[in-house]
């Protein structure tokens, strides 16, 4: 009998451990929650942590403290450009890329290939250029690691 327990326990075990790992996919849409760009981290869920963290790089770098309206001008900029990006990762291979620059929306459509063994993904663009970024599940989170032209950035994603 606990024989029949333990190999019943095993089945269960492996069923949700199966399940969980089918849930781990690209697959969907994910919003854009964080971007770590040259040392700076800009938080698009948390704008105000983003103006501190702004704040005091712009006195490091000035010795003075920034102006104020300077400073809502450069926020104003970036949580228009990062707040409605997103990436949409279908199953047939293909990614939408959207995001805003100098007040336009744009959306980009390109191929992609994901490797859940070696946490890789590659995306090619219309100009068949690539792209290769490392990823990683973290909680409910998808962390992208790309290093483009020698500027690391690491971008943390929310399901949408």
């Amino acid at each position: 009998m606990k024989h029949i327990l333990f190999i019943g326990a095993l089945l269960i075990a492996s069923t949700f451990s199966s399940f969980s790992q089918q849930t781990k996919s690209v697959v969907g849409k994910w919003k854009l929650s964080k971007v770590l760009v040259e040392g700076m981290t800009i938080d698009v869920e948390n704008p105000e942590a983003t103006k501190k963290e702004l704040a005091k790089q712009i006195e490091a770098e000035s010795g003075q403290k920034p102006d104020p309206a300077m400073l809502d001008q450069i926020m104003d900029g970036m949580m228009t450009a990062f707040k409605d990006s997103y990436m949409e990762f279908k199953a047939d291979g293909k990614v939408k890329l959207s995001g805003t620059t100098a007040g336009q929306t744009q959306v980009e459509e390109e191929t992609y290939k994901v490797d859940y063994k070696t946490g890789i993904i590659t995306t090619t663009g219309k100009d068949n250029k690539k792209q290769t970024m490392k990823f990683k599940f973290v909680g409910n989170n998808l962390v992208l690691d790309t290093d483009e032209g020698g500027k690391k950035t690491i971008l943390t994603l929310k399901r949408a």
